[in-house]
């Protein structure tokens, strides 16, 4: 595979200070010495170990968070093939997006049977064992999001197939958008300054990546940090995942909206609970959102006029 690739996965265990001793032999070199050429051919079992490397260490279980990390990583590849965007064509974006797929890796990986205005199926199969294959399936599909976003298209996202990991195959995902008008310009403030509260390090890199060029980002890693932040520093608004070690998303929103009512409050869960409608319904929350939320929503969701409280 190329290196602009492969480069990811050995950014992050050098980021999160892997220990080397947890490496295999041949792999060693890639996090110490070796500079990761983009044009570069890398062996596909070293990035299979790594990505299993990162799921015991860093992500364990959260595909979501892997597919946060795809959506956040189409920048550094659009640096280096300028060309993959088409503004206002999504179709032909994600052509130009498989065949950069089809350039990265020495074997088909990624296949496109459908692509159509509004949908596109995208079967995903690297050959690798199931937890690194299931990873790396939801990181691609990440990056066709994002793709998607990037070029015009509105509210993306991935459905998967009925697939099992561990039997040969691709793994299908079905992704769909809408092509509507542009959202208005953010109102004032200009660059709304956020609090993202998650206790999984992954998404929180993710959404930092994801939101910071449209609003000034400051992370939490639980809801009692995201208290003394917000004692401490003025915030715009507050983007909390439900589901936290201690107390969950959900306190936090009732919390703030003692304390800071005027403070914009979005909660996302994978799984929203019951409660979260009436916490909405009363003013305690005010959007809830799925997670991983489509990017152009999720950004909307500080930067619009009519988001604001």
């Amino acid at each position: 595979m190329r290196g602009l690739l492969f480069v990811d996965y050995v950014r992050m265990l050098r980021r999160h200070r892997v220990d080397p001793s947890r490496l295999h032999a041949d792999d060693v070199r890639y996090l110490t010495t070796e500079r990761i050429e983009p044009a570069a051919w890398y062996p596909m079992v070293a990035f299979e170990r790594f990505g299993l490397l990162i799921l015991r260490e860093i992500v364990g279980t959260e595909t979501d968070a892997i597919r946060l990390w795809g959506r956040s990583r189409l920048e550094p590849i659009v640096a280096g093939w300028p060309d993959l965007l088409v503004e206002g064509d999504v179709q032909a974006s994600i052509r130009r997006f498989h065949g950069f797929f089809h350039d990265a890796f020495d074997y088909p990986t990624v296949e496109l049977p459908v692509v159509e205005p509004d949908r596109a199926m995208l079967e995903v199969h690297y050959g690798m064992s199931p937890a690194a294959e299931e990873a790396a399936a939801w990181q691609t599909a990440g990056f066709f999001e994002t793709i998607v976003t990037a070029s015009g298209g509105r509210a993306v996202n991935s459905r998967l197939q009925p697939h099992r990991w561990a039997e040969p195959g691709p793994a299908t995902f079905e992704l769909r958008w809408g092509l509507a008008a542009p959202l208005p310009e953010p109102a004032a403030p200009v660059r709304p300054r956020v609090l993202v509260v998650d206790d999984q390090p992954l998404v929180l890199a993710a959404m930092r990546r994801i939101l910071q060029s449209v609003v000034e980002v400051t992370t939490a890693s639980s809801a009692d940090e995201a208290l003394e932040l917000m004692a401490a520093h003025p915030f715009d608004g507050v983007l909390s995942d439900y589901g936290m070690p201690g107390h969950d998303g959900l306190w936090l929103m009732a919390e703030l909206a003692r304390r800071w009512p005027r403070v914009r409050r979005v909660l996302q869960s994978a799984d929203m609970p019951s409660e979260a409608a009436a916490a909405l319904a009363h003013g305690v929350v005010h959007q809830l959102l799925d997670k991983p939320a489509p990017l152009d929503v999720l950004r909307a969701a500080f930067t619009t006029a009519a988001a604001r409280p």
